[in-house]
């Protein structure tokens, strides 16, 4: 089998797990499959072994890209350069991640460009009306981010900002407007708009994160920026492929009503309600259901990574992301499938039964849905908090899962659980387990000392501490202080080996570490 020196290319290792030289063909038939087997499992702990290396790039990568500093390829490419020789990267993940951060240093420029031209001698408020082209209602704040500008303004500002990505999206000012009432659940969001409709957008990306106060505190308007500039990072580089379903899906339901007009009056005269209803909604949205299900997935993704990242405890996950109201959790698959379903019914008009059939099935399938996004949700944390118990770190969870669909989540577990870094990973992790009792012990034990002698301050405390020791340790002291000596030299001793234990500890993990 040839073998890779200087990468590890899974998919490559796998076509010739087969191929025998001369000598191995002279093997028995056991001898070849145990071969071919051990071949198997190899390449199995070094695909491990690489995801984990990924997802330690990926971390990298998103802490140089957030760290406030000038973003150049050259810093991010040498940054790279390190990990395709620490993790031996294919010649197909290499190039995968040299695109990504052509994109994110273009990106970076065009934002930095646009505020370079247009922000200087601006307040914060007439930056607003520049973009805009109309006056902020309540106090502004615009921030250059890495990859797109930043607002975090009062919620009527907010909800006009957003009331234009709706125009976008339903490409129709009737149906586009949000009122107050529907966005108060919100605080955050990230927002992608179309040239077409907003060509001044492309001067910055097109894309904005829009946080709203008042209400946050300062601390929950930063972790939200985290949140929503994680999308921004997630959806430019790692989803383009994903994206695209959401648009294909809108686009097919599309030409599902545009297939509706073009039905001869004709035939419609012999169709039945039912017939009518089945034909033109419940095989056409039946076709639309995977696609709908990778949608759901793909949301309920974006948000366990964006909610995690934030800092959230992987424990209060679920309870966020399975709210139902608008903007978090499912309320954004509500958002998408009505409004498509919506787009649909309005070619019943006037006929109520071939509606109200229409409706009864929509709801099926919208139950469907719902529950398929709150199993994706719980599959997904799950396969968080499994790793988090091995001690795989919140960043590399993150990255690790970057780039994985979330139905290969518990996948990816699995297979790092056999790996040489998970073996290794989890004995730091029992070790620093330890290590935190240790030092609990010591802490624990020298309250008990200090609140000892803080009480012999007292001679009743002292005669009742006496014969405590006395009836303790079976033993009769001659002397108060003799009974006080030997209280103090056994908690020494114990706080000794104590600390002895602890440096011990700490070496073994030091040493795995290397």
């Amino acid at each position: 089998m040839e073998k890779f020196e200087s990468h590890f290319d899974a998919s490559a290792e796998l076509k010739n797990v087969r191929h025998l030289d001369d000598n191995e063909k002279e093997l028995s038939k056991e001898d070849r499959l145990k071969l071919r087997k051990e071949r198997l499992e190899d390449i199995k702990k070094k695909l491990a072994d690489q995801m984990i290396g990924i997802a330690q790039t990926n971390a990298g990568l998103e802490s140089l890209v957030f760290s406030g500093e000038e973003l150049t390829i050259e810093k991010l490419n040498d940054f790279l350069e390190k990990s395709i020789l620490v993790h031996k990267l294919a010649p197909w993940q290499i190039e995968y991640y040299k695109k990504a951060i052509e994109r994110v240093v273009e990106r970076n420029i065009l934002v930095n460009r646009f505020f370079a031209e247009n922000c200087e001698g601006k307040t914060d408020e007439e930056f607003f009306e520049f973009i805009f082209d109309k006056k902020p209602h309540g106090k502004i704040l615009i921030e250059k981010g890495a990859l797109c500008p930043i607002i975090t303004c009062c919620e009527e500002d907010f909800s006009y900002i957003r009331s234009l990505n709706f125009v976008e999206k339903m490409n129709s000012g009737d149906n586009g407007g949000i009122n107050s009432k529907q966005v108060q659940n919100i605080v955050g969001v990230m927002m992608r708009f179309s040239p077409d409709v907003y060509p001044k957008f492309v001067s910055f990306g097109s894309t904005l994160v829009v946080v709203k106060l008042p209400g946050n505190t300062e601390e929950k308007t930063a972790g939200t920026i985290i949140h929503e500039e994680k999308h921004v990072l997630d959806r430019m580089v790692f989803s383009d492929e994903k994206r695209n379903i959401a648009e294909k899906t809108q686009a097919d339901l599309t030409k599902m009503v545009e297939g509706f007009n073009d039905i001869s009056d004709e035939e419609l005269d012999h169709l039945s309600p039912k017939e009518f209803v089945e034909r033109f909604t419940i095989k056409p949205i039946e076709k639309q259901l995977d696609g709908l299900r990778k949608i759901s997935e793909e949301i309920a993704r974006e948000e366990i990574l964006a909610y995690y990242k934030e800092g959230f405890n992987v424990d209060h996950l679920y309870a966020i992301l399975s709210s139902s109201y608008e903007g978090t959790g499912y309320g954004v698959i509500d958002e998408m499938t009505i409004r498509g379903f919506e787009q649909h019914l309005e070619t019943f008009s006037g006929v109520e039964q071939e509606k109200k059939i229409a409706l009864e099935f929509f709801k099926d399938i919208h139950k469907k849905e719902e529950q398929d996004y709150t199993k994706h949700l719980s599959r997904g944390i799950d396969a968080i908090r499994r790793l988090e118990n091995i001690g795989i770190s919140r960043g590399e969870i993150i990255g690790l899962f970057e780039t994985e669909s979330l139905a290969n989540w518990n996948k990816i577990f699995e297979r790092i659980e056999k790996s040489d870094v998970y073996s290794k990973k989890r004995n730091i992790h029992s070790l620093e387990l330890y290590l935190k009792s240790t030092e609990d012990n010591i802490e624990s034990h020298k309250e008990i000392i200090a609140e000892a002698l803080q009480q012999l301050e007292e001679p009743s405390e002292r005669n009742h501490l006496y014969s405590f020791w006395q009836n303790y340790h079976k033993q009769k002291y001659a002397t108060y202080e003799d009974a006080l000596k030997f209280f103090l030299e056994s908690n020494k001793k114990y706080l000794d080996e104590s600390l002895a234990r602890k440096r011990e500890l700490k070496q073994q993990i030091s040493e795995l570490e290397k």
